[in-house]
C-alpha cells in the first residue's frame, strides 16, 4: 500500500502541475499577427501602390499592426501623398522601422516615417533632406520654373509635412527644417528631437519595445500586442513590380526615346504599323512610370490598343502563299 500511495500522490501532483501550466498558458494572451512589408528603393507609382495595398490587406485580415521596413532615398511627391493618405487613414496601427544599419529615410521617407503611429530607426541610419525637387534629374524648382514656382512648391510641401507632424505629435519645427533647409539627422539625434520614438538594431526588437504601448487609430486608443508577433510577409503584385522597375530614371528616358523614334519612323514610313505600335506602347509606359499618367487610364489605353490590334488583324485578308501552277484561285483572290 505504501508504494501504491506514493504512486497515487505522485500522479496527482503531476496532474495538478500540468493543470496549472495549462491554466497559465490559457490566461496568457496569444501573440499578435503583424503584417510586414518592405520599401527598399525609390518612392514611385509602383511602390506607393504596394504600400497602400499593404494597409488594405492588414485591415481586411484584422492584423494587430502593419510593420514597414524602410530604406529609401526619396521619390515622387504625388506617390508619397498616396502613401501618407493611406497611413493617416489606416484602421490598423502603422509602424515604420528605418533599417538595417546604413539605411536612410531620405526626402519622401521623411513624410512616410512621420505619418506612422510609431517610428523606429536602427543605429547608423539617418532621416531628412526633404527639400522638393522637380523632374527625373532632381532639378531645383527655381531653376526649372522660376522663383515664384519654387516658392509655391516649397510652401505647399512645408504645409504638407507640418500637418503630418502635428497629427502624429512629432517635432513640427524639425519637419519644416527638413523641407526648407534639407536638414538630415542620425537616428540618435532624431530620437532626441522627437522625430521618432525608438532606436533599436532589429525590427524584432522594435516590435518588443512597441508591445503594450497605446496608439490612437482614428479616434480609438489601441494597445499593441506585438511581442513575439507572427510576421506575415506581404509581397508586391507583378504589376506593382513592373511599374516600380519601369520608374527608374534611366528606364523612363529610354522609353521616351523609343517612343519618339517609333512614332517618327511611322510618320516617315506610313503603313509599317509596327514602329508606330511600339512607339505608342513605350510612350504609355513612360507616362505611367513617370506618374504623368494615372495607372488605371494607362491600363485602359493599353487594353484598347490591344483590342484594336486584334480587330485589325482579324479583319485583314489572309496572306496568300505561293499557289501551285494548276491552281489560280488564290492568285485570283489576291488580284481581286
Amino acid at each position: 500500500m505504501g508504494g501504491f500511495g506514493r504512486s497515487f500522490w505522485g500522479v496527482l501532483a503531476l496532474g495538478l502541475l500540468l493543470l496549472g501550466q495549462a491554466t497559465s498558458r490559457a490566461d496568457s494572451p496569444a501573440p499578435g499577427v503583424v503584417s510586414h512589408c518592405v520599401l527598399d528603393g525609390t518612392v514611385d507609382a509602383g511602390s506607393s501602390a504596394f504600400l497602400v495595398d499593404c494597409v488594405r490587406r492588414a485591415e481586411e485580415a484584422g492584423h494587430q499592426a502593419l510593420l514597414v521596413r524602410l530604406d529609401t532615398p526619396g521619390g515622387e511627391l504625388e506617390s508619397t501623398r498616396d502613401i501618407v493618405r493611406a497611413f493617416l487613414g489606416a484602421r490598423v496601427p502603422v509602424l515604420v522601422w528605418v533599417g538595417p544599419s546604413g539605411a536612410r529615410a531620405g526626402s519622401a521617407g521623411v513624410f512616410i516615417t512621420l505619418a506612422s503611429h510609431l517610428a523606429g530607426m536602427a543605429p547608423g541610419t539617418n532621416i531628412g533632406a526633404a527639400h522638393p525637387v522637380v523632374g527625373l534629374s532632381g532639378q531645383d524648382p527655381e531653376a526649372a520654373g522660376g522663383k515664384e514656382m519654387a516658392r509655391k512648391i516649397e510652401n505647399d510641401t512645408v504645409a504638407f509635412v507640418e500637418s503630418i507632424a502635428k497629427q502624429r505629435g512629432r517635432n513640427v519645427e524639425w519637419a519644416i527644417r527638413a523641407v526648407r533647409q534639407s536638414e538630415s539627422v542620425p537616428a540618435e539625434k532624431a530620437l532626441a528631437l522627437n522625430v521618432i520614438e525608438h532606436v533599436t538594431p532589429t525590427q524584432e526588437a522594435f516590435l518588443e519595445w512597441a508591445n503594450g504601448r497605446s496608439v490612437t487609430v482614428g479616434d480609438t486608443p489601441v494597445t499593441l500586442r506585438t511581442a513575439n508577433a507572427l510576421l506575415v510577409e506581404q509581397k508586391p503584385t507583378l504589376a506593382q513590380r513592373i511599374l516600380h522597375a519601369l520608374a527608374q530614371p534611366a528606364v523612363v528616358y529610354i522609353l521616351f526615346l523609343l517612343a519618339g523614334l517609333g512614332i517618327a519612323v511611322e510618320f516617315t514610313h506610313p503603313g509599317l504599323f509596327i514602329p508606330g505600335i511600339i512607339g505608342v506602347v513605350c510612350l504609355v509606359l513612360a507616362l505611367l512610370a513617370s506618374s504623368a499618367l494615372p495607372v488605371n487610364i494607362g491600363a485602359i489605353i493599353l487594353l484598347v490598343l490591344g483590342v484594336g490590334l486584334l480587330a485589325a488583324s482579324s479583319s485583314s485578308p489572309a496572306a496568300c502563299s505561293v499557289p501551285p501552277a494548276w491552281d489560280c484561285s488564290c492568285s485570283a483572290a489576291c488580284s481581286s
